[in-house]
């Protein structure tokens, strides 16, 4: 089926209607290049759409350990998906929601002396987790974020309190297998 790119977009925007227009509460945890807990908060993200489902306002409140609160508004468009945040301040970005309600985010190229970061979605029915990975101009990595939310309508007690990561594990019980790489495209014996 060809799709005209303003059948793709209302698509697109469909989905971001369907799968994320709620009110989301959850844990933030900033996770630093080497995988220490750098920093860890609760927050909310809430969309409202207005009547005509043309334009969302989304407002996310952080709330620290030390009893501070910091809000930040961002305004949706079915244009500001494609062609990137309504807030002209930010580098031009694109978001692409899936129809099962997974998505991505990232900015439309890396720049030099720029910032280069892409947000993954995963939704699981009232569930949401996102993964934000985040470099700097070099390239290097900065900084990891995970969020792991809920439909504030429907809580639930899945996600863990304990924002550690998990020790490395030998889930293969020393067993050696095949590894592809596609980084030098060979194949090699190994430990996988």
């Amino acid at each position: 089926m060809n799709q005209t790119f303003e059948q793709l977009k209302q698509h697109n925007w469909t989905n971001f209607m369907t799968h994320h227009l709620r009110n989301w509460y959850g844990s933030w945890t900033i996770y630093s290049p080497e995988g220490e807990v750098m920093e860890s908060f609760v927050g909310s993200r809430c969309s409202i759409s207005d009547a005509e489902q043309t334009h969302i306002t989304q407002t996310n409140v952080y709330m620290y350990d030390n009893g501070t609160e910091e809000e930040k508004v961002f305004h949706n468009t079915p244009n500001s998906l494609i062609n990137g945040l309504a807030d002209k301040t930010a580098q031009a970005s694109f978001m692409y929601m899936f129809d099962q309600g997974s998505a991505i985010w990232t900015v439309n190229r890396f720049e030099p002396e720029e910032l280069f970061a892409v947000e993954f979605w995963f939704r699981y029915q009232e569930l949401r987790h996102s993964l934000l990975v985040m470099y700097n101009s070099d390239g290097e990595l900065t900084k990891t974020v995970s969020v792991r939310e809920e439909d504030l309508q429907k809580p639930c007690d899945h996600w863990t309190l304990n924002p550690e990561l998990i020790p490395d594990r030998d889930i293969l019980n020393g067993e050696e297998g095949l590894a592809i790489t596609s980084r030098l495209g060979q194949i090699g014996r190994g430990k996988v």
